[in-house]
């Protein structure tokens, strides 16, 4: 009797595998559409949704001198088409950092903002975008804003109540500023060639289009920032409360971004 089962059970994996293997096999005969021979009578896709993560690396001067510097990081999501060589994209952009410490030391912060740009990019001349690898060229120019502000107090503090320095330290900050920048990167792109509209299931699979690395520079072209700090003056009596300054002007300086990402077409 248990033998029986035994064959039995064994029977019905083999169909099991047997039938998976067909089904396979058939699925992947069918799939097997000439890309190239279809581009001949249909255009290609067009359409990517981007991705990419990056690594941000601050250099920047508020209006009363202070620098705004260090790490930060972004995350990326845009919309756009591919034309032969060139492409164009729509993104938005998600801002963290810089998390150095501010103030020149003075304070640990905490910074955040957002990013709105178009992005135009192309194959290095004399290559082509989709041969699989190939270096590229990008530029971009939108606007972004980020604010931040202290967290806890001012680090070069004694902890000494009877330390008249401590009376003069800046006790909070709060910065903020919005800036029109221009974003030229070059990086490497590996992307697969295209592939026709149509309704087959193949051509309606979600498929990576392209992974890429690159480095930019973002270069303010004009900005609006706002710098607050709370703290005595030199002149002030220790008996008077701190008071609130407020500063503001154009910011200077640049940041460097790494980013990797892919292009998704669906």
């Amino acid at each position: 009797m248990q033998q029986k089962l035994k064959i039995k059970l064994v029977m019905k994996i083999f169909l099991t595998v047997r039938l998976y293997t067909i089904s396979t096999c058939a699925l992947g005969a069918g799939s097997q559409l000439d890309h190239e021979e279809l581009l001949k009578t249909r255009p290609a896709r067009t359409t990517v949704w981007s991705f990419d993560a990056s690594t941000i690396h601050n250099q920047f001067t508020a209006p009363d001198g202070s620098e705004f510097a260090g790490t930060g990081a972004s995350f990326t999501a845009g919309y756009g088409r591919i034309r032969q060589n060139a492409w164009i994209l729509g993104r938005f952009h998600f801002l963290a950092g810089p998390w150095d410490t501010a103030r020149n030391g003075a304070f640990d912060a905490d910074f955040y903002g957002s990013g709105l740009d178009v992005e135009y990019g192309t194959a290095f001349p004399g290559t082509e975008l989709r041969s699989g690898s190939t270096p590229i060229l990008t530029v971009a120019a939108g606007y972004m804003d980020l604010s931040g502000r202290n967290i806890g107090g001012n680090r070069k503090t004694t902890g000494n109540p009877e330390d008249r320095d401590n009376y003069y330290l800046e006790q909070d900050f709060k910065a903020g500023f919005g800036t029109v920048y221009l974003m030229p990167g070059a990086g490497w792109s590996w992307t697969k060639p295209a592939r026709p509209t149509g309704n087959e299931p193949e051509l309606l699979v979600t498929r990576v289009e392209s992974a890429y690395m690159k480095l930019s520079a973002t270069i303010p072209v004009y900005s609006r920032a706002r710098v607050e700090v709370t703290k005595r003056s030199s002149t002030d009596s220790l008996n008077q409360s701190p008071r609130l300054h407020s500063t503001s002007g154009m910011i200077r300086g640049y940041s460097l971004v790494l980013a990797t990402g892919v292009w998704l077409g669906i």
